[in-house]
């Protein structure tokens, strides 16, 4: 079988019905975002995640399939990746106010057990 794209943004090259690579820039995802991906999608496919500094920072993926569902986990893979990403900036944004409320919460019981000690 011919190497083919599968998507309109051309990162995917598709090697058989079992075997792709998708290759990312890391301008736009780091290493760690990719790695937490594939380790993500264990279950559904095995993947080798490499960064080439050598072709300007480039994060090479390679999917492998039991099943021939390659074109499936190709767009998992990139769905997952995204929801991923919004995920970590949603913890981020958040995260002032999780503690805020950790800090109010734990004040209450502290004041809670102050007033029931004699």
């Amino acid at each position: 079988m011919k190497n083919q794209t599968t998507n309109h943004i051309d990162n995917v090259r598709k090697i058989d019905l079992q075997n792709a690579v998708i290759v990312y820039h890391s301008s736009v995802y780091s290493v760690d975002e990719v790695n937490a991906v594939a380790h993500f999608m264990i279950g559904k496919c095995q993947s080798f995640v490499s960064l080439d500094r050598d072709v300007s920072d480039r994060i090479q993926v390679k999917l492998t399939s039991k099943k021939d569902n390659i074109d499936e986990l190709i767009e998992e893979f990139n769905e997952e990746l995204v929801n991923y990403r919004f995920y970590q900036k949603m913890t981020a944004r958040t995260q002032p106010l999780r503690e805020l409320i950790l800090k109010r919460v734990l004040s209450c019981t502290d004041a809670a057990a102050g007033e029931t000690e004699p």
